[in-house]
């Protein structure tokens, strides 16, 4: 497995996050999906036939950041993308 580390920018022009039309509100431009209710619920819906466009927001030393997959600990939000991220890669966004 290969390990990258990518801008923000390069995440958004490359993997293109989808907005989340669930919420008022939703972070990160608005493209941030809950991690409850129907926002949660549409996020493992996606896992289930797309698991490689689903990112978590995660916390990490007080960071935000985002990493490719989908996981639970730490997690602040998820985000969803048009462009899957390669099967053999796990990346992660600064």
């Amino acid at each position: 497995m290969k390990f990258k580390k990518i801008t923000n920018k390069f995440f958004r022009t490359t993997y293109k996050p989808i907005k989340n039309s669930l919420a008022i509100y939703p972070a990160y431009n608005g493209c941030m999906f809950g991690t409850y209710g129907i926002e949660f619920e549409y996020v493992k819906e996606i896992l289930k036939e797309l698991p490689s466009c689903v990112w978590t927001v995660v916390e990490a030393d007080g960071v935000l950041i985002i990493c490719s997959g989908f996981h639970f600990i730490n997690r602040c939000g998820y985000i969803i993308t048009e462009i899957p991220c390669p099967d053999d890669t796990l990346i992660q966004v600064e």
